[in-house]
Parts: C-alpha cells; structure tokens; sequence
C-alpha cells in the first residue's frame, strides 16, 4: 500500500526545475570539502524524481553556464560522472554565482510559468572572494 502512494504521489507532484550550484573554488580543496559536497550533491541527485529538470551549474572564477541541463532520466548519469570529474580550482565569486543562477531560473519561470517549482540548490563552503555584486 505504501508502495502505491509513492508512485502516485511522484505521478500528481508538480515537478521542479533545479540548479545545482557548486562551488569548486580552491578553498574546496581544504579539509575534504570538495569530497564531501560532491558526495552531498550525488545522494541529492538520487533522490529526485527521474522528471524534474536539472542544471548543473559548478563555478570557481566564473560560473559555467553551459553545464549539463534536461531531466534527470535523461542526464543523471552523465552529471553523476560530471561531480565525481570535478576538480578545485580558481577564486569564488559566491554572490555573483547565485544572482546568475536566480536570474537564469527567473527568466525561465517567466518563460515557462508556474506549472514546475524552482529552487537553487547551493553547495559551497560559503566562501566569497572575487564577487563583483
């Protein structure tokens, strides 16, 4: 019976549209922090539903803004790949990464309409050291 109401509820849920904001600034490199966010992100990315839409948006210098995007029944196991392959480098322009992936995901609600949720997931050890904003 349990079993039932989980399917139907992942069958009448409004989908989501998130981004995955990672920051893989230099500082990530201390202390494992990297390891943990990507371990952090990956059992994120498991939990949700194969029809809600990802954007997978990893910064240091700047954001990367072509990263991979689509249904995670579609791009899971490549942006699970993707995390792992991630490597620390470069300043973090913390404030200048959120106000793209708000604006970016504005544009798209816009677009699109209310029939989704939106959310940024952030992970980041909350470091700003090169935002312009």
């Amino acid at each position: 019976m349990l079993e039932q109401l989980g399917e139907v509820w992942h069958r009448v849920k409004k989908h989501a549209v998130l981004t995955l904001l990672f920051d893989k600034s230099a500082s990530m490199a201390e202390q494992g922090k990297l390891g943990a966010a990507i371990k952090g992100a990956q059992g994120f990315l498991r939990r949700m539903d194969h029809e809600d839409q990802l954007r997978w948006m990893p910064f240091d210098d700047s954001v990367l803004l072509e990263g991979a995007r689509g249904p995670k029944s579609r791009i899971g196991e490549q942006l699970s790949q993707s995390m792992v392959e991630t490597r620390a480098s470069g300043g973090t322009p913390l404030y200048d990464a959120v106000v793209t992936a708000f604006e970016e995901l504005e544009s798209l609600r816009r677009r699109e309409g209310g029939e989704v949720r939106y959310g940024i997931v952030l992970l980041s050890d909350g470091q700003d050291t090169h935002s312009r904003s």
